[in-house]
């Protein structure tokens, strides 16, 4: 039998070119799976905006925490901003207020007054973050956004209250209600002894 090669050479040109572009797509898989790893490696929390420099002062994000103590009224109060200390790092400035049930005062809150009882401060710490404490933000941060799906709120006028908001509000968590174990986790996370 006889085989006309010029017929079967554009088979070999098309065997040939796939056998390119098959090595082709082997490398370029190859080459995303090494740039994965070497990421996964590198694995860095990355902690809000690095082009924050020029604004060292502003705060990037606040933790508000109240109890119950006084009933309706609210209770003592714990404040957390953090903000940039310079170009590399981040600052946490951490304020607890001690309450007194029997001393009312009013508040104005930016739409009215509000009767709420007294709040002294009593401990006012600042600390420097670190990449545990980083990561200890981010799982309050997570535990909040989970707990606003995983159960409904309790209503009612003797409850602790917590909240989380970035600096530009796009970030907003307000919980009411619930147990004060996710907070007491992150200040344990964040070595402060309340």
């Amino acid at each position: 039998m006889f085989v006309d090669m010029n017929k079967l050479y554009p088979i070999r040109k098309k065997n040939k070119a796939m056998k390119y572009l098959q090595i082709l797509f082997i490398i370029l898989v190859v080459s995303c799976q090494n740039k994965k790893t070497n990421t996964e490696k590198k694995l860095e929390i990355n902690f809000f905006d690095k082009e924050l420099s020029w604004a060292s002062n502003e705060p990037v994000l606040k933790i508000y925490f109240e109890t119950n103590e006084c009933g309706e009224f609210g209770g003592h109060e714990e404040h957390m901003k953090i903000s940039k200390k310079n170009t590399e790092r981040y600052k946490l400035e951490y304020e607890k207020y001690q309450v007194n049930c029997d001393s009312m005062v009013n508040v104005f809150d930016g739409i009215g007054y509000l009767r709420r009882p007294l709040n002294t401060l009593i401990n006012k710490k600042e600390i420097e973050i670190d990449e545990s404490k980083k990561q200890a933000i981010l799982d309050f941060t997570n535990d909040m956004v989970k707990s606003k799906f995983n159960a409904e709120e309790l209503i009612s006028h003797s409850e602790i209250k917590m909240s989380i908001v970035n600096s530009d509000s796009t970030f907003y968590i307000w919980k009411y209600g619930g147990s004060a174990d996710r907070y007491y986790k992150l200040l344990k996370g964040l070595k402060i002894n309340g």
